[in-house]
């Protein structure tokens, strides 16, 4: 049961790189906004893709092609007349998208029309009663509400649903609680895994056969449980990541160039620091540790070491994504931007991967720090090298 569990968290990471690596193909036509607080104006008019790398997000015009938005809060009571893919900590969404959406955040509130299908990974996710899916539902949430029209098929897990809407397809679900009612109408087949029969209330309407797959042991169901916690809190730090990474690129760009360079031209050497790094970090945490008048010094060196090693996460990423890009054109190049999400995306399923996978989070650890190191230092180089030449 584990196994299989392990195997649907690595397929749901796999399907979020697809959907990520196929972007690339839409840059030549794009738009990129970036800043703390980005707004679309009612009476603005995007006509090209619009990718936007900010903090907080409000889009109340209207973009003509697709929408991808990298942000902590985002808001939008506009229209995007081609595909969503929104990826925040908070999510509100209030207006209309003409294609497919998928929706990646903690808290997600969607009440208008997609036309297309719907992919939601959250730990809240609540479709209002104005709500409209066009096609299919798929998510992957702790806590789904669903009060609109689905025209399509459902299939999901989660920890509680609870329905009250009109379903015209099939509803295929994995959950701990199932809750329908009133007015709900089903018009296709209610199949549902779950170790409690579903409440349904007397007035809802169920067209076709209902089928619950008891599941035999609680204890299973809740490995099964933990797993999908497992992802959701895997997710939430992938996406906090990703958003350290795009606040490091609008202020620290020139140091991640230069600690990727160190990757790319000094692998060995970058490994080598971050290992001298690691040994210096942990006595500099433990030795101290002992005299309590060092306490505060293990505390700033331990402190220091998480620091470098999330920042050192974003630059391999970085780095893995420009190297296996590299192999497909060795000529174009990928928008930072991009290339942040690629390698934080493939790093994420990497870590998933059972053994190798601690081998690869401790390797990422010490090229990322000492990729860091070396880029401060050969930053400090040039600028020297730069005071010093006038001189000269």
């Amino acid at each position: 049961m584990k196994k299989t569990a392990n195997n649907h968290i690595l397929i749901r990471w796999c399907i979020l790189l697809l959907i990520c690596w196929s972007t690339p193909e839409l840059i030549s036509a794009s738009e990129f906004l970036g800043g703390d607080d980005i707004s679309i104006a009612r009476d603005e008019v995007i006509k090209d893709d619009l990718y936007i790398f900010g903090n907080y997000s409000e889009i109340r015009g209207t973009v003509e092609g697709d929408l991808s938005a990298f942000c902590y809060d985002f808001s939008s009571n506009g229209a995007i007349n081609g595909n969503a893919n929104l990826f925040a900590y908070n999510i509100d969404y209030i207006g209309k998208i003409d294609r497919s959406a998928r929706l990646f955040g903690y808290k997600i509130r969607l009440n208008g029309p997609v036309n297309g299908n719907l992919l939601v990974f959250a730990k809240d996710c609540k479709l209002g009663a104005k709500s409209y899916i066009g096609r299919d539902l798929t998510y992957s949430v702790v806590n789904m509400r669903i009060e609109g029209v689905i025209v399509g098929n459902i299939d999901g897990t989660s920890s509680k649903t609870v329905i009250s809407g009109k379903i015209d397809g099939d509803i295929c679900i994995e959950t701990n609680q199932l809750i329908i009612t009133s007015p709900t109408t089903i018009k296709g087949e209610l199949c549902y895994t779950s170790p409690n029969e579903a409440i349904i209330d007397e007035d809802v309407i169920i067209e076709n056969e209902i089928i619950w797959n008891e599941t035999g042991v609680e204890t299973d169901k809740s490995k099964e449980q933990t797993d999908d916690d497992s992802f959701i809190l895997s997710f939430i730090l992938f996406l906090a990541a990703l958003l350290t990474g795009f606040v490091l690129i609008l202020l620290f760009r020139n140091h991640i160039n230069r600690s990727v360079q160190q990757l790319e031209t000094n692998f060995w050497h970058s490994f080598a620091i971050g290992c001298l790094s690691f040994l210096g970090l942990t006595f500099g945490a433990v030795i101290p540790a002992v005299l309590i008048i060092g306490i505060p010094v293990s505390i700033m060196m331990f402190t220091l070491g998480m620091i470098l090693f999330y920042i050192g996460k974003i630059y391999v990423g970085i780095a893995l994504a420009r190297y296996l890009f590299g192999l497909i054109n060795k000529k174009a190049r990928l928008p930072i931007g991009i290339e942040l999400i690629i390698g934080l995306i493939l790093l994420t399923v990497l870590f998933e991967l059972p053994i190798i996978g601690w081998i690869i989070y401790i390797a990422t650890f010490l090229l990322g720090t000492g990729a860091a190191i070396n880029g401060c230092i050969a930053i400090s180089r040039s600028s020297k090298a730069v005071f010093q030449a006038p001189t000269t």
